[in-house]
């Protein structure tokens, strides 16, 4: 090892280069220097204190992650492969500390030259992060770092139909059912979530529609499709019921009729026969009342006409995939029925 001036930047201070030769190495490992001015004729000598220097083999440092672009909540592996040019050397041993943008960071041992780190992100806000690695270096080799950007993305999914840009169904009659229409789902970013179809799935407007939607199937994990059915109504008649039977338009159920008769009975208790026959006259008067559909007041049941869904209405339909905790997504159409 030698040294030699190499500049003087100003009086009374002048800069040294030290050299170290292969024929006179430091050793590998951690060497103290100490610098010794001879002097001159105008100075004196001085010895400097002395410094630590690291002495090893360089090393490399490779940074990988097993999903660029990870899905939020997802585990990503990373992963530091350090190497060193010098053939032959000490096994690489020490630590690698991973650091996620600006925080503490984990320290990992290395084994057989790689260390690993898993981790997982909560949001995809910020969208990007610097991952770091960098080698400790240990008493054969120097430290050495890597870098990497890891991408976080929201897992999501798209929604489609089979109408395309035309939207619009047509139904031949109240009562018939539209052609199917597929859905489909498609999965971006690692989704894999559930959507429920029911027929809350599907609203329509305006109001009085008199119809329903039904899908096949009712649900679809990850990515896939359904069968959407739009079912109308048809004009049908509503009777209303007829009444046991009636005096002066006022029910009276079957269990009045037991009442009167166990009246009439406690009123004429001390004339048994009288009781008897006058009970039977009046059971018999009810029940034929009963038999006829009842006396003044019941007649025959009443018929109301449901039309069914109106023709000619053109009517909105949206339909929302709204899983719990994902964006949801919707799509309209329109039917009419002729």
């Amino acid at each position: 090892m030698g040294s030699s001036l190499i500049s003087s930047t100003q009086p009374g201070q002048a800069a040294a280069l030290i050299s170290v030769s292969a024929s006179s190495p430091l050793l590998i490992g951690q060497d103290s220097l100490t610098v010794v001015y001879s002097g001159d004729a105008n100075y004196r000598t001085s010895t400097s204190r002395a410094i630590t220097v690291q002495v090893g083999y360089p090393t490399n440092t490779v940074l990988s992650s097993s999903n660029p672009t990870v899905p939020v909540s997802t585990n990503v592996t990373f992963t530091a492969q350090v190497t060193s040019s010098q053939s032959g050397g000490p096994t690489i041993t020490g630590n690698v500390l991973f650091r996620i943008d600006d925080s503490a960071g984990s320290s990992v041992p290395l084994t057989n030259g790689t260390a690993q780190f898993t981790t997982s992100f909560a949001s995809s806000v910020p969208s990007v992060h610097e991952v770091s690695a960098r080698y400790s270096g240990d008493q054969n080799y120097i430290r050495s770092r890597a870098l990497l950007q890891e991408g976080v993305v929201t897992p999501d999914f798209t929604l489609s139909d089979s109408l395309g840009n035309v939207g619009n169904l047509v139904i031949g009659a109240p009562g018939d059912s539209s052609a199917p229409v597929t859905l489909t789902i498609s999965g971006t970013n690692g989704y894999n979530g559930t959507i429920v179809f029911s027929p809350a799935s599907c609203v329509v407007t305006p109001a009085g529609s008199l119809s329903s939607c039904s899908f096949s199937p009712s649900s679809i994990t990850g990515s896939g499709s359904t069968q959407l059915v739009i079912d109308t109504t048809a004009p049908h008649a509503a009777g209303t019921p007829r009444t046991f039977f009636g005096l002066d338009g006022r029910t009276l159920p079957p269990i009045a009729v037991c009442l009167l008769f166990l009246i009439t009975q406690a009123v004429f208790k001390k004339q048994r026969r009288l009781s008897l026959v006058f009970g039977s006259v009046i059971l018999l008067a009810l029940v034929g009342l009963w038999a006829c559909g009842g006396g003044a007041g019941s007649g025959s049941a009443t018929t109301n006409t449901i039309p069914g869904t109106p023709t000619g209405v053109p009517y909105a339909v949206s339909i929302n995939a709204a899983p719990s905790g994902v964006n949801s997504h919707s799509i309209n159409l329109t039917f009419i029925v002729r």
